[in-house]
Order: C-alpha cells, then structure tokens, then sequence
C-alpha cells in the first residue's frame, strides 16, 4: 500500500505506463491512461473480443505482493456483487502469467472529483449522487467505512 505522496510518487516512476495501441493481457487495447490512485492506473481500453471499452485498472508493479493481489481480487469481488446505478459493472478480473493484476470495469464518461470540487469547491450531500458514479469503486468503499 502507497501511504504517502512520495511512495505514489516512487511507484508512479518505476510502473511503465502503457502506451495507446499497446494490446495488454492479450484481451485490450489501451486507448489513453485516464487516472491514476495509491495503488493502481486506470485506462480507457478496447476489450477487443467484445469490441467495447472499459475502464482498465491495473496495479502499480513496484506494488505487487501476495496482500496487495490479495485487496485487490478483494476490491472486485466485493464490487461485482452491488448492483446500482451509481456503481460501475466489473467485467473481467485477473492475473496476468507475468503476476500483473487488473480489473476490467464498465466505463463512465464525465467529470472526475477532482475536477468537480475544483469547479465547485465542495460536495454537497445533494451532489453525492451526481458524482458518485465518476469513481464508484472507491465511493463504494466510502459509505462502507462511514
């Protein structure tokens, strides 16, 4: 787990981030990097045999240990099983034979929250639902923890 900014930081360098084009687990093609957290990237990708995108997130390789696999297979399953609207599908998890883990989720287009509280300058209660589709994994984890 990355517990501060320089951790991010040193992750964020030694992660090779994947070019657009570039076919990754022999299932997408990455079409741009579109975030980036504590433990992972996230990507627009094309999940080719479905001719659809999806959200590709993949954990930072400088990261990946039997615990951090571990959350992560966590984080999915967990997801995989809320079923509301606010709240992104996930569509395919895995392991790659390089020992490099993702999570293939439905993609939502439309403003992040960093963007919004720049714009805004803060959350309203009645701006929750209107944001929490922009990062529903971790929005999920939120109202679990509250």
């Amino acid at each position: 787990m990355i517990d501060s900014q320089d951790d991010l930081r040193t992750a964020q360098e030694q992660t090779v981030d994947y070019q657009p084009g570039k076919v990754v687990f022999n299932k997408f093609k990455i079409i741009e990097k579109i975030g980036a957290g504590g433990m992972a990237r996230v990507y627009k990708a094309e999940q080719i045999d479905l001719n659809r995108d999806v959200a590709l997130k993949v954990l930072y390789s400088s990261i990946i240990d039997p615990r951090a696999i571990m959350r992560f297979q966590n984080e999915a399953k967990t997801t995989s099983k809320v079923v509301h609207q606010n709240i992104a599908w996930i569509l395919d998890f895995g392991v790659s034979k390089e020992g490099e883990p993702y999570m293939a989720m439905e993609l939502i287009e439309g403003m992040t929250l960093q963007r919004w509280l720049s714009l805004e300058g803060k959350l309203n209660l009645d701006d929750f639902s209107a944001c929490s589709s922009k990062r529903p994994t971790h929005w999920h984890m939120l109202m679990k923890k509250v």
